[in-house]
């Protein structure tokens, strides 16, 4: 009984199919598509990466930075040492030797300072705190 239902049923949706014509689509549905394609990317916003902190803010940051450690360096290695090295070199010139010159010590006691290591864990948390903000902007 159930095949002759499945029949039936074939038969009708066959002859309903026969009845509805073919339809084309219109001569212009290629340029309609494309327009409406076009519009649709036009009212579309695209998502530009801008940082927390610019590249300005960035290599000034890298400056106050270097010209920290510089000015710190600077100051612990004593300008005496210049002169006697300059003595020296006269002492050996005027004896036509070649002269040997020492660079002066440089405090590498410099990461030790307070000012250094709070520059470095304050640079290190507006790191991660871009990073942070910039996933949860992004959803990465």
């Amino acid at each position: 009984m159930k095949e002759n239902e499945e029949k039936l049923v074939d038969h009708a949706v066959s002859k309903a199919i026969q009845k509805v014509a073919v339809k084309s689509p219109s001569p212009d549905f290629t340029n309609t598509l494309m327009h409406k394609i076009q519009a649709v990317q036009a009212t579309q916003t695209t998502i530009v990466y801008q940082p927390l902190i610019s590249k300005r803010i960035w290599s000034l940051l890298a400056i106050i930075f270097g010209l920290l450690i510089g000015f710190v360096s600077i100051r612990s290695i004593g300008f005496t040492a210049v002169p006697n090295v300059l003595q020296k070199a006269s002492d050996k010139v005027t004896s036509l030797e070649i002269p040997t010159w020492e660079l002066p010590t440089i405090d590498y006691a410099v990461a030790t300072t307070s000012p250094f290591v709070y520059g470095a864990i304050i640079l290190a948390g507006f790191l991660l705190l871009e990073i942070v903000i910039l996933k949860r902007k992004y959803k990465w």
